[in-house]
């Protein structure tokens, strides 16, 4: 174990974040200001850093439409100085952030009490909804707040319990990859804040039981909150798609708040997501506010305080366009071609579906060969895919960039060659950077992982 992971700190340190060609890191302010031409010029030179091919991305690009970038970058520009801290100066940006959210809270059948926040993205919103269930455990005379989760639940929350010092139950998922609700009824107790389900989760795409979690909730009190980040914009309209669903929204009485990203499937720019809350009163349990500040009365509803008015105004941009019939049209499309992909993969041999996909992600694994062989080879064909672990397996989101007609028969062709390829091969393993993958799961020392990705920020931050 020693050895891989000092392969993994060497080839960090050798190969990862190189350069290419010419190009150097600027690291002082230039004296004299450069042209606006200049700066243009070095940005063309630093994009040949990138190197993919948009329909072989799972998850990293969500739509396609050139419309919707025009319209975005317009809007930005609009508003790109306003700052929502400053409402009384910026009340048109104020007005853009409110509609924002309360299509959201209507997006899940919220009452007319319903009201939320644009936040910077799906972890953010997420902290802020533990941060309020947090807040309202501390009211109620909670000292040690628990929140409970299934371990599929995203890391996020993982981050939001270390931040405000909650401690983090983690529920184990059974052989079909759903919660054990037996089991997450056992672990709650008095010091339970709050309940925690996906629709849909991120590892396996599956949807909690979020009825019968809500149905906890009531029966013992406790805030439940839905997260809908990733697939938040494909499961509100299902639906009306023909797509039968549990409930999930508003409409259960134990759910609190929900989550929801408008830079994923809402189709706008990074740098965006909402949460929305039942009512105002839970709602503010995620404020701060310090009175006392010699420099004024301070308070602000996120954890920012300056916040971009010109990425908000491009989801509210970006709603409007796409309009409620766009959205049920795109998550037609990603629904079906989503459903495809998981039959097409449990036709090929070797391979076994992670539960059973019906929204927007696929993950897959074998019990045949090592599966980080497949991923290496599939890597080597410049697909760029995501991975689980405890089980390792593959996993690939959907998006509007593979809804062509074309593009399922040509993943489909490589994930069977590949597979084939392992199957006349069943003992060999994989190597390099693939292997770390497999190897990485093994390691009883999670300190040592840790360690691993420390190193990687402190690489993604360095310019010698």
């Amino acid at each position: 174990v020693e050895e891989k992971v000092k392969e993994a700190r060497d080839d960090i340190n050798d190969n990862l974040f190189q350069l290419r060609g010419d190009l150097t890191y600027s690291t002082h302010i230039p004296f004299e200001g450069l042209s606006a031409d200049t700066i243009m010029d070095k940005l063309h030179q630093y994009s040949k850093l990138d190197d993919y091919d948009d329909e072989k991305l799972s998850g990293q690009v969500y739509q396609n439409n050139k419309e919707i970038t025009e319209l975005a970058t317009r809007a930005f520009n609009y508003h790109s100085y306003s700052n929502p801290l400053h409402a009384d100066v910026f009340q048109d940006i104020r007005k853009i952030e409110a509609e924002t959210a309360k299509f959201v809270c209507n997006m899940f059948k919220g009452g007319p009490d319903s009201q939320g926040i644009v936040t910077t993205g799906g972890s953010e919103s997420l902290l802020l909804a533990v941060l309020a269930a947090r807040n309202h455990a501390y009211a109620r005379g909670i000292r040690y707040p628990e929140l409970v989760m299934p371990v599929t639940a995203h890391a996020a929350f993982d981050k939001a319990c270390f931040y405000f010092r909650v401690k983090a139950v983690h529920v184990q998922v059974d052989k079909s990859f759903h919660v054990n609700l037996s089991k997450m009824k056992r672990a709650i107790n008095r010091n339970t804040c709050l309940l925690v389900g996906s629709f849909p989760e991120f590892p396996y795409g599956l949807l909690d039981p979020i009825e019968q979690i809500s149905a906890l909730g009531v029966e013992y009190d406790i805030p439940v909150h839905v997260d809908a980040c990733l697939g938040g914009f494909v499961v509100a309209f299902m639906e009306k798609c023909g797509h039968k669903l549990p409930k999930f929204d508003f409409t259960l009485p134990g759910v609190m708040s929900i989550s929801c990203d408008t830079h994923k499937y809402g189709y706008a720019p990074k740098g965006t997501s909402t949460l929305v809350f039942r009512s105002p009163e839970y709602m503010q349990n995620m404020y701060f506010s310090q009175p006392d500040w010699p420099g004024g009365i301070y308070a602000t509803p996120t954890t920012g305080g300056s916040r971009s008015g010109g990425i908000i105004a491009t989801a509210w941009a970006t709603m409007l366009f796409v309009g409620e019939k766009g959205y049920i049209e795109a998550s037609e499309k990603i629904v079906r071609t989503t459903q495809a992909l998981a039959h097409g993969i449990s036709e090929i041999d070797g391979l076994v579906l992670m539960g059973d996909p019906k929204v927007c992600v696929v993950s897959w694994t074998s019990d045949m060969f090592d599966i980080w062989r497949q991923y290496e080879m599939l890597t080597k064909r410049r697909w760029f895919l995501g991975t689980t672990q405890f089980p390792g397996g593959i996993h690939f989101t959907v998006t509007m960039k593979h809804v062509e007609p074309d593009w399922l028969p040509s993943f489909l062709n490589d994930i069977k060659e590949t597979a084939d390829i392992c199957m006349q091969s069943r003992h060999e393993k994989a190597r390099g950077q693939a292997a770390m993958y497999g190897m990485s799961q093994t390691v009883p020392d999670r300190s040592l992982i840790q360690e691993i990705t420390y190193l990687f920020w402190h690489k993604y931050c360095r310019t010698y």
